[in-house]
């Protein structure tokens, strides 16, 4: 992985997270700014502000906020965040996840949240407490290496045609398209999902979700629900926002022929590591593609070179 997502800035930038309300779990994208004149870098309130300062009533906040929402999974710590809110590390079936609460609003915000030079605190929090791995190798930039090029025994033009062609859906109105290769089973590929809310929105980029199946058994029928649905990309988002699992579907000859497609694509593009979701590619301005296996730890600067 790369960078990482950022709290939200004293100069008053807009955060992109998921709202999760208290009364049900609905869960919003949104733009979310703080006032600047409420926090400070020591996370002191500003004057005649009263905040929570004690952490065993910030646990018991988040251990509320959480069950309010009947959402399956524990609260495990809190801590500070330099913008003022407070961190709150959510360990569930799912995997282990971070939520923000923010003083004065009753509800968890869970996924990506920015500061104002565009990092993701959200991930850099959560690789910073081990919660997720960064890709085990860096990402590959430039042209193909030799293997692949003799593996597809065609141009680097051919091989990003082959990549257009991956099944899936593409998801977002304007901006360069980009190719992610995910497993419905995979926490990053969700981690990713909530990451582009806001570049998604924005129109800054579309994103070509390419379902595979590697992760476990099941992720082929997860994936057949995928690819047989008529409104993909409105499954993709409820299993985005509330972490529930997407129901299973019988498979048909012709999507496990895309998933072995795209499985195979997945292969070529990991050269002679195991395979790892997800995978995204990058056409840029140069035309050499950009591979990234893992979660970006720098989703800006990867975006940024986006064609």
């Amino acid at each position: 992985m790369k960078h990482i997502l950022k709290p939200i800035a004293l100069t008053g930038a807009a955060v992109a997270i998921a709202f999760l309300s208290l009364r049900g779990g609905v869960a919003i994208y949104k733009q979310f700014t703080v006032n600047p004149a409420a926090v400070n870098e020591s996370s002191q309130a500003a004057p005649g502000r009263v905040i929570i300062t004690s952490k065993a009533d910030r646990m018991a906040r988040a251990k509320a906020l959480l069950a309010g929402m009947g959402k399956d999974g524990i609260v495990s710590e809190v801590f500070s965040a330099t913008d003022g809110s407070t961190g709150v590390v959510i360990k569930s079936g799912e995997g282990a996840f971070i939520g923000w609460m923010i003083e004065g609003v009753d509800a968890l915000f869970v996924g990506a949240k920015f500061d104002s030079l565009g990092n993701n605190r959200t991930q850099m929090e959560m690789l910073a407490r081990q919660l997720a791995k960064p890709s085990a190798t860096s990402p590959v930039s430039g042209p193909p290496s030799a293997n692949q090029q003799a593996q597809i025994g065609q141009s680097t033009s051919r091989l990003l045609s082959s990549i257009n062609q991956s099944a899936g859906f593409i998801e977002g109105s304007a901006g360069p398209i980009i190719t992610a290769y995910i497993d419905t089973n995979c926490t990053f590929c969700t981690q990713l999902w909530r990451n582009l809310r806001a570049p998604i929105t924005s129109g800054q980029v579309r994103v070509r979700w390419a379902p595979v199946a590697i992760i476990a058994p099941d992720s082929r029928t997860r994936a057949t629900t995928l690819l047989q649905s008529s409104r993909p990309l409105d499954v993709l988002a409820e299993h985005g926002q509330s972490g529930r699992p997407i129901a299973a579907s019988s498979e048909t000859q012709g999507i496990n022929q895309a998933l072995d497609a795209n499985n195979a694509m997945l292969k070529l593009l990991s050269a002679n590591q195991s395979p790892a979701t997800p995978t995204l590619v990058v056409n840029t301005a140069s035309g050499e593609p950009v591979i990234v296996r893992g979660l970006p730890p720098n989703l800006t600067e990867l975006l940024a070179q986006a064609r």
